[in-house]
């Protein structure tokens, strides 16, 4: 048992692992989402380009907000396991698809945001981590990052709009 124990949690880094997926997977890190929608603000705010290149520019977003909100330009050395994805199209349709079809997950349904409801989290846990966070269980949080990156993404939209709402009303006086 004290083996097993030093090669999973000791040797392998299981809480820096579990860590870094609640803070990546499930944005627990509220600044570094922050800076990264900073980051790609206006990436996001335009229909998505070819893919190759969309995805280089959400990557360059994703690696300055890393620097920014970590202070550094060398992230955690596990973050080089994770990376944003972008799916497209057909890939969207087969993903919604295959997660109707799994058990107890056809109630759940998220309308189309826009171009870029395609952003996702890759994970690539090393042995032994992989026996724990299996394929299923790194697509499920893939999942719950694909809808809480675009909550994140509405949350601002409607903090910009009740921030020009309330900048006409101290201008303009009240507004119905």
């Amino acid at each position: 048992a004290k083996a097993l124990h030093q090669t999973v949690v000791v040797n392998s880094r299981l809480p820096q692992h579990l860590r870094l997926c609640r803070d990546l997977f499930l944005l627990g890190d509220g600044h570094l989402f922050e800076s990264f929608l900073a980051e790609a603000d206006s990436l996001l705010s335009l229909p998505p380009r070819g893919r190759s290149a969309s995805e280089a520019s959400l990557r360059a977003a994703w690696d300055a907000a890393m620097a920014s909100a970590h202070g550094s330009l060398t992230p955690h050395p596990l973050a080089r396991l994770f990376s944003l994805t972008l799916a497209r199209g057909s890939e969207l349709e087969a993903r919604a698809k295959e997660r109707s079809s799994a058990k107890g997950m056809s109630r759940i349904r998220a309308p189309s945001y826009d171009g870029w409801d395609g952003v996702g989290m890759s994970y690539e846990p090393p042995w032994p981590i992989g026996l724990m966070l299996t394929p299923p269980v790194v697509r499920t949080y893939g999942t719950m990052f694909q809808f809480l990156l675009r909550m994140r993404r509405c949350s601002r939209e409607l903090d910009k709009c009740w921030a020009a709402l309330r900048r006409l009303d101290v201008v303009g006086g009240n507004f119905v």
